[in-house]
């Protein structure tokens, strides 16, 4: 075949090749266009209608609750009682004079002379007031202390005279189990030991040692009020006869007076001494009352 017939083929092939080819473009182009569009891949999300609570945070720990202490309490102290006193005159004197009078300035100087040696002293009354004997071991019972003593003067015959001390033991039960709940202390709880007996004694023998009065000697009485009802160890010291015509005289007499302090005292402290008992655990400081 001749050269210019092949080279007429050729043109022809490539002709109809480039036709097919662009017929091809056109055709995949009008069908991509009518593709539908490709589902979403994405997972769809749904929010709440209402909006989420608040994140509420934990509660903070709370700190170590401590452990209880015991209350700390003052330190215990001797408890003097004059008797008597305000619309209760007690007895009554030959010159007139009541026996509170007496009771109050016995009670003063007592307390004093307790103080100037570093005792600590509580005196139920300080003052011409009225204090019921249920108030007055009330009192002594509010907190701890080393002792009552409670001053009075006797009255009787003329010829009567002399000193005499007087405590209660043992406690009656049902009067225990009162006092038991008085003190905040539990049903059958150990009262604090008692050695009223022996501070009798004590106080007795050292103030008819210092005046030379008469010694009547100690009784136990179980149910005299004041001494009965205080827990601690308590006497009651009667103190002379305001109806005795020298012992009256002496009552009246500052010097005498001074003499049954110092005894009084001196029986104090040295019933104190043997219990144990310092001023140093007991610092002087006045804690009284003036009525009920």
């Amino acid at each position: 075949m001749p050269t210019s017939t092949l080279h007429a083929h050729s043109r022809v092939a490539l002709f109809f090749g480039a036709a097919a080819a662009l017929a091809l473009c056109l055709w995949q182009a009008a069908t991509f266009k009518n593709l539908p569009p490709l589902a979403s891949t994405s997972v769809p999300v749904s929010l709440p209608s209402t909006p989420l609570p608040t994140p509420i945070p934990p509660a903070p720990t709370p700190p170590p609750i401590p452990a209880p202490t015991a209350p700390t309490l003052p330190p215990p102290d001797i408890v003097i009682d004059p008797g008597h006193g305000g619309t209760d005159p007690g007895r009554l004197g030959k010159d007139g004079q009541h026996e509170k009078k007496w009771a109050l300035a016995v009670g003063q100087a007592l307390a004093t002379q307790l103080r100037a040696s570093g005792w600590k002293v509580s005196l139920t009354r300080d003052a011409d007031t009225t204090v019921s004997l249920l108030d007055r071991s009330t009192f002594a019972n509010q907190r701890p202390r080393l002792l009552l003593v409670s001053i009075h003067f006797n009255s009787g015959e003329s010829g009567a005279s002399g000193l005499e001390t007087y405590f209660s033991w043992p406690r009656q039960p049902e009067l225990m189990a009162k006092l038991h709940a008085a003190a905040g202390l539990s049903a059958g709880a150990p009262l604090p030991p008692d050695d009223s007996a022996a501070l009798a004694a004590s106080i007795q023998q050292a103030a008819c040692a210092a005046t030379g009065s008469r010694n009547r000697g100690t009784h136990n009485r179980p149910n005299l009020s004041v001494t009965s009802r205080t827990l601690a160890p308590a006497v009651l010291v009667e103190c002379g006869f305001l109806t005795h015509p020298d012992e009256a005289d002496n009552i009246r007499s500052s010097s005498w007076r001074t003499k049954l302090v110092q005894g009084l005292a001196s029986g104090i402290t040295s019933w104190l001494t043997t219990s144990g008992k310092s001023p140093s655990s007991s610092p002087p400081s006045p804690d009284n009352i003036s009525g009920p």
